[in-house]
């Protein structure tokens, strides 16, 4: 067999997390398939994957075999010993539990799968300006949801990771409060719906908790996460969109996790999100380039000064306090930065654009 054909078995393993669905996906017997994987492990003179049971710190993990369609949904089994000390009757017993562990998970799944398949019609008439709130009460009712519920919206995405990651991480998330729950994607977008019957202490922070949880796992892929609060379903429509925008927001934050809630946001920021990408940009660019452009030529400060300015109001002494300039000094930044980027400071609704361009440019400060 080709080495070729070998690194293909090799990556549908990895993608996979399993032997046995691998070997389903690429139509082949597992022991051809573990063949071939040992072959190429010859070849490149060491273990290509980690092989379970492995033992760490005086434990044992043990893999579960599931159908959560990624294997960063999967189960494990950990025991308090090393396997190496097991007899075979003590080996047989573990592998019987994992296997147990793997049906539960399994049945988990389709029953999940099963509730979930509401989902996408269910957000296709919330985003739907004909839809009437009779059908969506009728629909969430169906789902489990109440009109009184309080509906928490989460909206996922992730860059890089695979396809199928989103709803995968948003199952796990939503899992562990108990609550009605729904998870579907359309077109593009995951929502996730989790129906908030009691006061829940900390719950965007416990959404939060979870996701970072995740992180390490994510390896190369980035996961941004926008939460809206819906007091009830009449307000589910406004809050789907609220949560979109807060997405878009968290897509902007550093890291490989980031959750932005709609409620920790100012309303003109959700309002931003909105806007397309490409043109936050050149809007951004096309307002405060000049004075980027000016600041790495001449080693100046003018991005900065500007921000200070806003976010004083306009006030010369406050901002020339902040900076610890002379208001002279600070009035002839302030002129140079007009005649750069031809807004006057003076006028509101140029102070307006440059407010904006500032929030669309990722070095503001």
């Amino acid at each position: 067999m080709s080495t070729l054909r070998r690194f293909e078995y090799l990556a549908a393993v990895v993608d996979e997390g399993s032997f046995t669905r691998a070997a389903e996906r690429l139509h082949v017997t597992q022991p051809a398939l573990s063949h071939q994987i040992r072959a190429l492990e010859q070849d490149a003179g060491g273990a290509l994957l980690e092989r379970l049971p492995r033992a760490v710190g005086g434990f044992t993990m043990l893999a579960s075999a599931n159908k959560a369609g990624h294997r960063m949904g999967s189960w494990f089994v950990v025991v308090a010993d090393d396997h190496a000390r097991w007899e075979p009757a003590q080996r047989e017993v573990a592998a019987e539990f994992a296997a147990l562990a793997g049906l539960e998970r399994s049945r988990l799944d389709d029953a999940k799968r099963i509730e979930n398949r509401a989902a996408e019609p269910l957000l296709r008439r919330v985003l739907s300006a004909e839809a009437t709130q009779a059908d969506l009460d009728s629909r969430l009712g169906a789902a489990g949801f109440s009109a009184e519920d309080q509906v928490l919206v989460l909206s996922a995405g992730v860059q890089g990771g695979g396809p199928g990651l989103a709803p995968v991480i948003l199952d796990e998330v939503l899992a562990p409060f108990g609550g009605p729950a729904l998870v579907g994607s359309l077109d593009a977008e995951t929502f996730g719906l989790l129906a908030v019957r009691e006061p829940v202490d900390g719950l965007v922070e416990r959404i939060r908790e979870a996701v970072l949880v995740v992180e390490p796992a994510l390896g190369s892929a980035r996961l941004a996460v926008g939460i809206g609060r819906a007091p009830d379903a009449q307000a589910l429509r406004p809050t789907v969109q609220e949560a979109r925008h807060a997405r878009k927001l968290a897509e902007l934050a550093p890291g490989r996790a980031s959750v932005v809630a709609g409620d920790e946001v100012a309303s003109h920021l959700l309002l931003l999100a909105a806007v397309p990408e490409e043109l936050r940009r050149s809007f951004g660019a096309k307002v405060l380039g000049p004075l980027v452009s000016y600041d790495e030529a001449h080693g100046s400060d003018l991005v900065h000064t500007v921000k200070v300015f806003l976010e004083n109001s306009g006030s010369w002494t406050q901002t020339a306090a902040e900076l610890h300039l002379h208001v002279n000094t600070l009035r002839y930044r302030v002129s140079r930065i007009s005649e750069l980027t031809g807004r006057d400071l003076s006028r509101f609704a140029d102070r307006v654009d440059l407010y904006l361009a500032g929030c669309f440019t990722r070095d503001w400060g």
